[in-house]
């Protein structure tokens, strides 16, 4: 997957550095990527157009900061992930006002970069409108949407995967399944079920709607399912 990134930070050396980690990141991995830096944000927003996956910000700039061009860009692009960078982590709370995925405290440590950076090119991926699987059900092959799965759940060695387009019945562990999907917001809300966060509709006390059915929340997985619902509908800022 080819990766369009965006750098906005006014000082260019720390601006290199991390364009230089980027780089070095992709160069153990078979995806790849295209970085832009901008030196102002007033000209990031003046040329803005939709069609960048990450934008690094930085917040203290002259004339517009991060703050204020990430608020420019929401009101443009929902789906871009944005990522503060800045000395200031007093101010990175504000992020959340902007669905900011996350923010990096400089000067840039390498393997914690690293670590985050994983987790913002999963993010990335699961915003993707053409992510698919593939489900090797009784009747045929099906190629499905990932935003169309509702919810998998498992009964005696089969995956049924409630979608928008019908039940597919496939031979499967839901182990096997959670991690295909653990780059697009899917949890466990029991031993039965794996849920597509965006599906739901409702939840409280031990019970999650999704896709207009009632599932059941386990005691042994509400905590972990309920932080990741929370940090979902959080716009996956932490």
């Amino acid at each position: 997957m080819l990766f369009d990134i965006a750098i906005v930070d006014d000082d260019a050396d720390d601006a290199g550095k991390l364009a230089e980690l980027i780089e070095k990141y992709f160069g153990g991995s078979r995806d790849s990527c295209e970085i832009k830096t901008y030196g102002s944000a007033v000209t990031f927003c003046e040329n803005f157009r939709a069609d960048f996956d990450v934008i690094f910000f930085d917040i203290s700039m002259p004339d517009m900061s991060g703050m204020d061009a990430a608020r420019f860009i929401r009101e443009r692009d929902k789906r871009v992930v944005i990522v503060f960078v800045t000395n200031m982590v007093q101010c990175a709370i504000e992020g959340y006002t902007v669905q900011a995925f996350d923010f990096i405290v400089k000067p840039i440590n390498e393997g914690s970069f690293f670590i985050k950076f994983d987790r913002i090119l999963a993010a990335v991926r699961a915003k993707s409108d053409d992510s698919m699987v593939t489900l090797n059900a009784a009747d045929g092959t099906k190629r499905v949407a990932v935003r169309d799965i509702k919810y998998i759940e498992v009964r005696n060695h089969h995956l049924t995967y409630h979608t928008a387009d019908g039940e597919f019945l496939v031979r499967g562990t839901i182990s096997a399944a959670e991690r295909e999907l653990e780059a697009y917001h899917f949890g466990r809300c029991n031993s039965c079920y794996l849920v597509n966060m965006k599906h739901i509709s409702d939840f409280g006390g031990d019970w999650v709607t999704v896709g207009g059915d009632r599932l059941k929340i386990s005691q042994t997985k509400k905590q972990a399912f309920l932080g990741a619902l929370a940090k979902y509908f959080g716009g996956g800022a932490c």
